[in-house]
């Protein structure tokens, strides 16, 4: 039979494809599903063009992609709205209790109290700047929803095109020169308007703006194409655009930005936008065509422009940008050969990573604006492949961003408070303290600190140390590199069009130093070829972080050690041992005032990713630190003209042969140092091994300030027992009150700031029957739409009530590793629209029998996946795939689900979902339960008088009449566990085509499964049949505790009737295939 005929269902006259049909099909296939299809091939001439046509229209059943991201962006971006309202809510009150122990001093008391002398420790310290100043500034920062995502690129890389299509109207001119010559913000109005701010401050409405109106209003004052007036700056400061347009209403802002590298006027204007705005995002537009794109000095200038506001921004409440945040279009694919497209896209791929910190491969998208352009002139629902891959990308860029914006105000509350509760914990256990203790402690601690001092010197002076050591090996290892034969010709052997840009006219200093910053220029190349053979530098730079963390790590338990005297043997309230333990997994003072740590999203592209040398040696280190050095002076220059003038001549004469020699002269110059320090060299590498000199420049400023800190409470605590019972008072209650605060704010930071978020493009699917394959875009919706077709896939996707499980595999792009893991989705019957507090619970779970919560993943269904590690299989198929006895495995099962249940339910939770399908085991065999959920209300179906019972079998009487499903529910499922696995039979197994409402009304466990007689036929134990009984009880009140099932549980190793245990009918050869699939190729769960 052919595959058309497979296609075609039971119903006539309707042809069902999938988009793996068209995959697979050869050319004349493609053509005949086409046809019956009734597809509309115009205007294709490619078959890679033909294939995606007819699958968008095979997937246009889906729904429209577009549409359904801008559902999923405005999702993001309602959660993230009841994130900052909640932060927004936590800020006002902290300043709301600071004010209130506001003590009003008279003139001429030198020392503060109350809040005031609060804020003064953490002022030194370095926590904060000014208590009214600080809060402000942070309120204001995450009230603003907005995202801006500056959008940059190349010259004629389409830049235009592609945001007129992501826009879904013609709002910027296309033109093949740059046009672009101000700023335009391009974000949500419910009417079309603009305003034009001027340079010099006035502004300037333009109101009632109707489509098509754009070019004739606007145009003329954002965009200029001639080139001479480009040099000039623009009058117009910037353009801000409203307009209705739904993928705008999450809070996006489009920025389209003159590109970068142009001319110093256009540098200037993207330069002081990017300084003075809060910039989240970036998308950058490459010219695809041109051998690969990519325009390096364009990308580094941009690159330089972000770094540099790093620096600046470091002590302020604003959230440092992280270059994750960012795609790179290959606009113009299009024009690309297809049997050069692979080599142009690696190339791309491999440029970008020479500038760009932490470059994720997935963020580098293929793309043809003209191509997405018509298909979607054909069908509105005809979203290219690249397309959405792109919207995949902006759901993450906005994921990954205001999480960032959420996380960076939070950490700012949790060091404040916490750092708060320890000064105040100090201030009441020792105001009350005896003199004699007091004075013998303040003595002990004041050493301490001093020897803290001393010992914090010697460390940084050790690590600087060992930064000159480091920076003086790679000096002597690329000197000799540079001193090859190889290597030397390459530097100072000159071709003729190697100094077509050298002006012959020039004179001979201007010359000269031209020549000699080309070799500067060859000398960067060459080092950065020679560390990517070497990685010499990125290697070196990590050591020393991981140095520099790990001796600020024995200093923090240092100074965590004194701090814990001051306030030990306290019985005043004090902080629950959980909190300092959660706040301590995030956060060491030494690391967080001003500075994090390595690694840490909120020092951006500072200290996240190492710098590509590239990048460091030929932008954010300019070369003019050493060609100024190598300037004439021009103090003798009549003198000197005739001088000059001769070897001017000779270099016309003989450019090639004069070049060479001024570049011999300049190498040799380069090479030698005066001193060890003195060299050209030596400075040239120490400034590309420059950023462990800052981050211990910074550490060099913090260790001093939290030690003073410690010292000025000292002298507070002396201040404060000159009024004893008042202070303690007052610290005391604001101790209380701050303390519920952190606790508060620790909880909430638990559940729904703090939990990994999983990317689409790190998880890939795993399934044994290569239905799905691999999948580095992982979307809920796939399973869920599989989960409710009636097809041989969705019998291969485990499912329990309310939840699916999915194997996948978590990949580690950078290491090309990947970890197994399972997923966890909520169906939409589960009715669930706030999963957090469960999430609260789950991250702190441990027990052998209960799976590790990894953390989640925001895919395109409302509630996130919940992500598990390690691959996992249900009960259901271990028990019908391994080749044990099961006379031994399923005491052994049971006694492991009772004891994960047990545990579940000493948190508070409840499974809520118990049966053998939904019951999950390792690849060895040991259960780890996936469930885990607060005790909440079941839902139903709607239509519970037609639909059949189903797996709603396992749901105890009680909570099919509607009642709360809780703790004695599961004792009800875990009976007719019990009762499957010993009897090998299936609970309800003749009433299950009865309707859900029926089955309610009429449900008697003990009578429709027959138990006491079958349990005596199976030669069953009295005390295992009573147990079952009491479990399945129809009354809630009756059934016993977890802890009586955990006690009987222990007795089922010895229950008889196992001796005659037995599979389901599953032959030989079908378990010889499961087991090879669970050791071969990590199978799905089924």
């Amino acid at each position: 039979m052919s595959r058309r005929d497979y296609a075609i269902t039971r119903r006539e006259d309707t042809i069902n494809y999938t988009v793996k049909d068209v995959e697979e099909a050869d050319e004349d296939e493609v053509f005949d599903i086409g046809d019956d299809l009734e597809v509309d091939l115009s205007g294709l001439t490619d078959m890679d063009g033909i294939r995606q046509r007819i699958i968008m229209h095979i997937e246009k059943v889906k729904g429209n992609y577009k549409d359904q991201t801008i559902e999923k962006l405005d999702d993001i971006a309602r959660e993230d709205k009841r994130k900052r309202q909640k932060i927004v809510e936590l800020l006002k009150k902290i300043q709301g209790t600071l004010k209130k122990f506001e003590v009003k001093e008279a003139p001429d008391v030198r020392m503060k109290r109350g809040s005031a002398a609060l804020e003064e420790l953490l002022v030194t310290e370095g926590a904060m700047k000014n208590f009214e100043i600080d809060f402000n500034q942070r309120v204001s920062q995450v009230t603003d929803g907005e995202c801006m995502i500056v959008v940059s690129g190349e010259t004629s890389a389409g830049k235009s095109s592609f945001l007129n299509l992501l826009l879904g109207e013609d709002i910027l001119p296309v033109h093949h020169n740059p046009c672009t010559s101000v700023i335009t913000k391009i974000s949500y109005g419910a009417k079309r308007q603009a305003r034009i701010i001027h340079m010099d401050g006035a502004t300037e409405d333009i109101e009632g703006i109707h489509k098509g109106e754009l070019k004739e209003r606007l145009w003329n004052k954002i965009y200029e194409t001639d080139l001479d007036s480009r040099e000039k700056k623009s009058p117009t400061s910037e353009v801000q655009l409203s307009l209705p347009i739904s993928l705008l209403k999450s809070g996006i802002v489009l920025v389209d930005s003159p590109g970068i590298g142009e001319n110093s006027a256009m540098d200037s204007v993207i330069t002081h936008f990017v300084s003075e705005h809060h910039i989240m995002g970036f998308i950058y537009v490459i010219k695809s065509d041109n051998a690969g794109g990519v325009d390096e000095d364009r990308l580094g200038n941009l690159l330089k422009v972000i770094i540099d506001k790093q620096k600046k921004k470091l002590d302020d409440a604003t959230t440092l940008f992280d270059p994750k945040c960012a795609i790179f279009v290959c606009n113009l694919w299009d024009n690309v050969k297809s049997d050069e497209q692979t080599a142009v896209y690696d190339y791309a791929v491999r440029k970008l990573e020479n500038y760009w910190p932490g470059l994720v491969k997935t963020s580098v998208i293929r793309f043809s604006a003209k191509r997405a352009k018509a298909e979607l002139s054909l069908d509105r629902d005809y979203i290219t492949k690249d397309y959405k891959l792109f919207l995949d990308n902006l759901k993450e860029l906005l994921t990954k961003a205001t999480d960032m914006r959420v996380k960076s105000t939070y950490k700012w509350m949790e060091t404040v408070l916490v750092r708060s509760v320890h000064h105040l914990k100090t201030i009441v256990k020792s105001v009350d303290d005896t003199e004699q203790h007091l004075k013998v402690k303040m003595k002990d601690v004041h050493d301490k600190l001093q020897s803290l001092r001393r010992k914090s010197k010697e460390v940084l002076q050790d690590q600087k140390c060992q930064i000159e050591t480091s920076v003086k090996e790679i000096c002597q290892m690329f000197e000799e590199f540079l001193r090859q034969d190889a290597a030397h010709f390459r530097l100072v052997h000159w071709l003729q069009q190697d100094l077509t840009d050298i002006n012959a006219d020039d004179i001979w200093p201007d010359l000269k130093k031209n020549i000699e910053h080309k070799m500067l220029e060859r000398i960067t190349d060459e080092f950065t070829k020679w560390e990517e053979d070497n990685h010499k530098c990125q290697a070196v730079e990590q050591e020393m972080f991981n140095q520099i963390k790990f001796q600020l790590c024995i200093l923090q338990e240092d100074l965590n050690c004194i701090e814990g005297e001051l306030h030990s043997d306290t019985n005043s309230v004090s902080s629950d041992d959980s909190d300092v333990v959660t706040m301590r997994r995030r956060k060491s003072s030494l690391l967080n005032f001003k500075l994090r740590r390595p690694g840490e999203t909120d020092f951006g592209a500072l200290y996240a990713n190492p710098l590509p040398v590239k990048l460091v040696s030929k932008f954010l280190h300019p070369l003019d630190s050493i060609t100024n050095k190598l300037r004439q002076s021009r103090i003798f220059e009549a003198i000197e003209n005739v001088r000059w003038s001769k070897k001017m001549e000779g270099f016309r004469k003989e450019p090639l042969s004069t070049a060479k020699n001024i570049s011999e002269k300049f190498l040799q110059r380069f090479l030698h140092s005066e001193g060890e320090c003195d060299g050209q060299l030596y400075k040239f590498v120490s400034e590309i091994l420059d950023r462990p000199r800052e981050l211990l420049e910074v550490i060099e400023k913090n260790i001093p300030a939290l030690i003073k800190s410690n010292e000025d409470l000292l002298d507070h605590i002396s201040y404060c027992r000159i009024n004893a019972t008042e202070s303690r008072g007052t610290y005391e209650r604001m101790m209380e009150d701050l303390e519920n605060l952190k606790h508060h704010l620790m909880e909430y930071g638990t559940g729904h700031i703090y939990v990994d978020d999983f990317m689409g493009r790190e998880i890939r699917l795993r399934d044994a029957y290569n239905e799905y394959g691999d999948s580095e875009n992982f979307r809920c919706s796939e399973i869920i739409l599989t989960c409710s077709n009636n097809t041989q896939s969705s019998k291969r996707i485990p499912r329990g009530i309310w939840t699916a499980l999915q194997s996948a595999s978590l990949y580690d792009e950078k290491d090309e590793q990947e970890d197994a893991i399972l997923i966890k989705i909520y169906l939409p019957l589960s009715g669930i629209s706030e999963p957090f507090k469960e999430v609260t619970k789950l991250r702190f779970l441990q027990h052998p029998h209960v799976a590790k919560f990894l953390g989640i993943h925001h895919s395109d269904s409302p509630i996130p996946a919940f992500i598990y590690m390690d691959h996992m299989r249900s009960l259901k198929v271990y028990k019908n795939s391994t080749f044990l006895k099961m006379a031994e495995e399923v005491p052994r099962i049971l006694e492991e689900v009772v004891q994960g249940i047990d545990y579940l339910h000493s948190k508070k939770l409840v499974h809520m979902e118990l049966n053998s399908n939904t019951i999950t085991v390792d690849f060895e065999g040991t259960v780890k339960l996936t469930g885990g959920c607060l005790p909440r209300y079941a839902t139903f179906p709607m239509e519970k008088e037609s639909i059949g019972v189903g797996d709603f079998v396992y749901l105890s009487p009680d909570v099919l009449r509607g009642e709360l499903y809780v703790a004695c529910a599961d004792i009800y499922a875990l009976g007719l566990l019990f009762y499957e696995m010993f009897l090998n039979l299936r609970c309800f197994d003749n009433q299950r085509t009865m309707t859900l409402d029926l089955f309610t009304s009429k449900v008697d466990p003990k009578e429709m499964n027959n138990v006491s007689s079958l349990c005596e036929q199976a030669n069953m134990t009295e005390s295992t049949k009573n147990l079952i009984l009491w479990c399945i009880d129809p009354s809630a009140d009756k059934r016993p505790t977890i802890q009586v099932v955990v006690e009987k549980a222990s007795d089922f190793k010895c229950e008889p009737c196992l001796t005659n245990a037995r599979r389901s009918v599953f032959s030989d050869q079908r378990r010889h295939k499961a087991l090879r699939r669970g050791t071969v190729r990590a199978p799905e769960i089924s």
